[in-house]
């Protein structure tokens, strides 16, 4: 297999390859950001991307070596790993710092956000950076520790901290009762009014993107998933490789708010508890 083709089957979106060093590229999950990062050296790369995957993988050239060489590229290998690690080690540090100023200076109010998605009344952490900007901020930690934050605009525009980590990182909704994984905030509100009607007590684990919820949910072995229907597919194929029970709305292209808005509380929860009696 070839490098460009190892890096896409991680997700990676690359215009061309620079050798030598490490760089930032964008990623099938967010075009639009750089998430992802390689480092390419001809005989070997590493490739990452930070939001999914919590290690670098490493792709090798398919061909023969005299043991010197190996041992040179072994020797190479290891730096450029320190190198990232190092590198990850300090944007994490970063984020997990510039999260926490975030969320001190953050009032609870309500926002158009929340309004928008069906909870009007709801109030959340907002951050206003400026004179004009108000932001939903929703932490997210690893075990008790904040990590990083997501941000989310009047319009529903998301955004995580620059550096920050987002494998393993979750909001939890609630705190107990049956484990349920999901990928979004709002997803995760919809859960919550629709466990509530149905009388049934819950966990809710927001992980932020469907990898994430994936290997979150795998790692636990307990619970289920409430998956986004997406267009793509990735929603479902997240939620059977974590090989729980999942739930998915039936129309092609909602997640579980759409579909909270779309057939209201009650027959939301009335489809809740026939499939938890399924179980």
């Amino acid at each position: 297999m070839r490098f460009e083709e190892f890096a896409a089957a991680h997700g990676l979106v690359l215009k061309h390859v620079e050798a030598g060093r490490w760089v930032r590229c964008p990623t099938d999950d967010k075009p639009g950001k750089r998430n992802g990062a390689y480092f390419y050296d001809g005989d070997y790369a590493h490739v990452q991307n930070w939001a999914t995957m919590p290690n670098a993988e490493t792709w090798f050239l398919d061909k023969p070596m005299a043991p010197c060489d190996r041992e040179s590229m072994q020797k190479r290998m290891e730096a450029s790993r320190n190198a990232h690690a190092q590198e990850r080690q300090k944007a994490q540090q970063a984020a997990a710092k510039k999260a926490e100023a975030v969320l001190h200076q953050s009032k609870i109010e309500q926002h158009a956000y929340l309004d928008g998605k069906g909870f009007p009344d709801a109030k959340g952490m907002i951050y206003r950076p400026d004179e004009t900007t108000n932001l939903l901020v929703i932490p997210m930690r690893v075990g008790k520790r904040v990590v990083g934050c997501q941000l989310i605009d009047r319009d529903g525009g998301k955004k995580f901290l620059f550096g920050q980590r987002c494998s393993g990182a979750e909001y939890v909704i609630n705190g107990r009762g049956v484990d349920i994984w999901c990928e979004g905030y709002a997803t995760g509100l919809s859960i919550s009014a629709v466990m509530a009607a149905a009388k049934a007590r819950c966990c809710i684990h927001v992980c932020f993107s469907a990898g994430n919820m994936e290997a979150m949910a795998k790692a636990a072995g307990r619970g289920f998933v409430v998956a986004d229907n997406d267009i793509s597919g990735a929603g479902e194929k997240a939620a059977k490789g974590t090989g729980l029970p999942y739930f998915m709305p039936p129309d092609l292209g909602t997640d579980f708010n759409d579909y909270h808005k779309a057939y209201g509380l009650f027959s939301a929860s009335q489809a809740m508890r026939k499939f938890l009696q399924q179980q």
